[in-house]
């Protein structure tokens, strides 16, 4: 063989040593790292999801405020997001943003947008407090007539209003007693002493002024607890209800059957204006879409950028590179002698493979170790050493591969050039 067949042998080796070593570790990367599907599920198998729903709940829980005021419901912010962020949902989304990350640094989308759907988060916040709504009480909203008695009566409206609801006996107590301190009261400010029934004769004759009295001071508390914001606009027409419907059963206007009617149908509308209100609420501080991207800023871009490129540029050589070794491998066998090319090409591919194995075990050894050192949350972090695991696992088989192949057609050369094989294949 002379010095010129050997330059071209060289040359010929050193090109498929190349093309065959990258080749072996971006075929491994493509069907792993690389990958979306698998980046999903090594997500779902080291959990991550559970960790990212964790997350999502505690921040929601700053956000989705359910204090009596706004929302008079016996469930707490954190029953409420536990019950909407549901970890299903939350592996559906990263799942889907893998899949947006991954064609756009694949080139398959001009633009990187990761975005969470909230809109069964606001649903299942909606649902979870009509299925608590019932819970509501007429107590929990009594409070808002407080005050509003006559001056000096012994009565509080806040116990009194839901304690008349209860049952008849109760609201005829009540009234009576609501009665004989209205008496009383009238007997004190006459300018000379009166019987019973003249004290009777008097209330009946105020009864309709104390009624209209006690409307006007009900409807001025209201409108000014409406507008310091003690009681939201959306609860104001049942509230003002349920007071009206108290002054007039106390001022005899209306009977047990219907006062108990009007409570329960502004009760009803309580919680009807509660739903409604936490809808509207949601709408306006949740969107539908959480747009992650806007997040990132024009560094990450930037980054996200070259990771594109470097990934585009992979995935060309992942599809050039092995062709080359194919094509070099052929003119080698076309150039030179079968127990030649079969020598070289497996000496090659043998190297490739031990070079291959190193690397793996280094690089598996290397992540371990730096996992193990790492501060950050477990799932994340079990994330990455799963994704990187996979990677030097499919290596290390891919390597061990090729150490075989190589060691087969170095055998296959030297059997030949001993004329062990048929002497016409040279």
């Amino acid at each position: 063989m002379n010095v010129m067949r050997v330059v071209i042998l060289g040359v010929l080796g050193l090109v498929f040593f190349a093309a065959v070593l990258s080749s072996n570790v971006l075929l491994a990367a493509d069907q792993t790292v690389m990958d979306a599907e698998y980046a999903a599920d090594t997500a779902e198998e080291a959990e991550l999801h559970e960790e990212i729903t964790a997350e999502l709940r505690a921040e929601l829980e700053g956000q989705v405020d359910v204090d009596q005021t706004e929302y008079p419901i016996e469930i707490s912010s954190e029953e409420l997001v536990s019950d909407a962020i549901s970890s299903e949902h939350v592996q559906s989304e990263i799942e889907a943003n893998l899949e947006r990350l991954y064609a756009y640094l694949h080139g398959e989308a001009d633009e990187l947008r990761l975005e969470v759907d909230a809109t069964p988060v606001k649903t299942g916040i909606v649902e979870s407090v009509d299925d608590n709504i019932d819970e509501l009480e007429l107590a929990d909203v009594a409070d808002q007539f407080e005050g509003l008695a006559p001056e000096d009566l012994e009565m509080d409206p806040a116990v009194v209003v839901p304690e008349m609801a209860e049952n008849e006996s109760q609201f005829l107590h009540h009234r009576e007693r609501f009665e004989e301190q209205m008496k009383d009261r009238i007997q004190e400010e006459s300018p000379y002493p009166m019987t019973d029934e003249q004290a009777e004769q008097a209330y009946e004759q105020r009864r309709d002024e104390i009624r209209s009295e006690m409307h006007d001071k009900l409807n001025q508390q209201i409108d000014q607890a409406v507008e310091e914001g003690a009681i939201e606009p959306a609860f104001e027409p049942p509230v003002r209800t349920i007071g009206t419907a108290w002054v007039d059963a106390m001022t005899g206007a209306v009977e047990y059957q219907e006062y108990t009617a009007q409570i329960d149908g502004a009760m009803e509308s309580v919680r009807t204006a509660a739903v409604e209100e936490l809808e509207t609420r949601l709408d306006e501080e949740l969107p539908d879409t959480i747009d992650l991207t806007e997040e990132i800023g024009e560094e990450q871009v930037r980054s996200m950028e070259t990771a594109q490129t470097a990934t585009t540029t992979a995935d060309t050589l992942t599809l050039v590179l092995p062709i080359l070794g194919l094509v070099t491998a052929g003119v080698v066998a076309y150039l030179f002698p079968t127990s030649t090319a079969a020598i070289v090409v497996g000496l090659l591919s043998a190297l490739v493979g031990g070079v291959g194995l190193v690397a793996a075990s280094v690089g598996g050894s290397t992540v371990a170790d730096t996992i193990a050192s790492a501060d950050g949350p477990e799932p994340v972090l079990r994330f990455v050493e799963l994704l990187l695991d996979g990677l030097f696992g499919l290596l290390t088989w891919q390597s061990g591969a090729l150490l075989v192949i190589g060691l087969g057609l170095m055998g296959l050369g030297v059997a030949i050039r001993r004329d062990l094989l048929d002497a016409g294949l040279e």
